[in-house]
């Protein structure tokens, strides 16, 4: 009885304790981020590193965009929701996993490769800058400064 993995068995050893409160856990982190972010006189926060988009969203960096700045990135803008920029299908697992995050804050990503050069590259930035002073300007943020 002593390593059963009973249902019955957990819920006498650990149904009386709360454990990890996420949500507690998730409003947090966030509201961590936002006294910074107005500690320093900041409006936006840019956000492209796994650690610090899982820090202020708590959602999951798919294996393969860890370590590649830029594939997946979030934006705090102000008070609101945090909004993620995502690449093709991972959105849908978003919208289906994280409920905190609202259906309407996952947008499309527009990567583009480190160090790559020339018409594309151009065109992938000109996507991405547009995409993040819509969101600030959407936030009432736009003129304010950003934090990368």
């Amino acid at each position: 009885m002593r390593g059963s993995t009973n249902g019955k068995l957990r819920y006498r050893r650990y149904g009386w304790q709360q454990r990890i409160n996420w949500d507690r856990m998730r409003t947090y982190r966030l509201e961590r981020a936002r006294e910074r972010m107005k500690a320093h006189g900041l409006g936006a926060l840019l956000l492209m590193y796994d650690e610090n988009i899982r820090y202020v969203t708590a959602t999951l960096t798919p294996g393969w965009c860890k370590l590649k700045p830029g594939l997946r990135y979030a934006l705090l803008c102000g008070d609101d929701a945090p909004v993620i920029f995502e690449q093709g299908d991972v959105g849908f697992q978003l919208e289906r996993h994280s409920p905190w995050i609202p259906k309407e804050n996952v947008k499309h990503a527009f990567p583009w490769i480190k160090g790559a050069a020339g018409p594309a590259s151009i065109m992938q930035v000109t996507k991405f800058t547009k995409g993040i002073k819509e969101q600030m300007k959407k936030s009432n943020v736009s003129g304010m400064k950003l934090g990368v």
